[in-house]
């Protein structure tokens, strides 16, 4: 059996952004994960800014790193297998809380970054956000 969780809690894990020609469907490797954690509970009614907003600000408050994290830096993913993928919606779909923990089922949510959040200096180990 797996790791047993409070039933208020479900685990979330964060993968960086791929590239602008980014795989819609992909073999899960350690390296592409910047964060695991655990995600209060979503109300099954709330809407797609609320749960986006919950997301973000699970990942700001566990790392600092991200402060710069926007609503819509960040896509939802599906587990198929070994290998996740990008589900198939229409444009403007509302994922909201009942389709988020559908989508995870009893495992993690998966999200990835849609954009490189970090841009660096050329002569400096600062980042900036972009």
């Amino acid at each position: 059996m797996g790791e047993n969780l409070p039933p208020s809690f479900k685990k979330f894990v964060f993968l960086d952004h791929m590239g602008p020609d980014s795989p819609r469907n992909f073999t899960l490797k350690e390296s592409y994960i910047l964060m695991r954690g655990m995600l209060p509970e979503l109300d099954l009614d709330a809407n797609e800014k609320t749960v986006r907003t919950h997301i973000r600000d699970t990942i700001k408050t566990t790392e600092s790193t991200y402060d710069t994290l926007l609503l819509q830096d960040f896509e939802y993913l599906e587990a198929c297998g070994k290998r996740l993928c990008v589900p198939a919606q229409k444009e403007g779909f509302d994922w909201s809380a009942r389709p988020v923990k559908q989508l995870s089922g009893h495992g993690s949510i998966y999200v990835r970054l849609t954009t490189d959040i970090f841009d660096y200096e050329d002569d400096s180990n600062v980042m900036k956000s972009g």
